[in-house]
């Protein structure tokens, strides 16, 4: 783990409003949402290579975080938690297109 003072805090805020947003707060989940996306769209936009694709992504990526949230322990960081579904869910979403 790095030292750097910015990222210690990032995680703890992080895990702070995981607790708060696992409760039922709405605005944990916002602030979450704001502080994450331009990171999960820029992976989503890196992997379609589309705008209004990354876009779309980027949101049932959030839908995903949002039903799965309760289940995040805290042993990775959020960040990676985050990466991995975007990912996943890019690749899901090129599957179904796979399928058509």
């Amino acid at each position: 783990m790095s030292s750097d003072p910015n990222t210690t805090a990032r995680l703890e805020t992080d895990l702070d409003l995981v607790r708060r947003a696992q409760q039922g707060d709405s605005d944990a989940f916002a602030s979450l949402f704001y502080a994450h996306k331009p990171r999960i769209y820029s992976v989503c936009l890196r992997m379609t290579n589309n705008t209004a694709e990354a876009e779309d992504l980027t949101q049932d990526a959030f839908l995903q975080v949002f039903r799965k949230l309760s289940t995040f322990r805290g042993d990775s960081a959020l960040s990676t938690w985050l990466y991995r579904i975007a990912v996943n869910t890019v690749l899901m979403h090129f599957r179904k297109k796979a399928l058509r």
